[in-house]
């Protein structure tokens, strides 16, 4: 089973997992990997502030790269 954090969990979970999120989340219940493309792509979001700072963390599993003049 694969955990996830959500950043914008409003039920006070601190994790889930992919198939909870996959059958429950409003942004992937039900929709196509398309569909779900276009939603997003609807919503028109600015980038999130720290994306350049995630990103790398995640890929590093959670180890937060160094941070540089932030």
């Amino acid at each position: 089973m694969t955990l996830v954090y959500p950043a914008h969990d409003y039920r006070g979970r601190t994790s889930s997992n992919i198939g909870e999120e996959s059958s429950s989340n409003p942004r992937l219940a039900g929709s196509s990997r398309a569909e779900h493309i276009e939603i997003m792509n609807g919503l028109d979001l600015p980038n999130p502030k720290m994306m350049d700072f995630a990103i790398p963390a995640n890929l590093l599993c959670g180890q937060a790269p160094a941070r540089q003049n932030l």
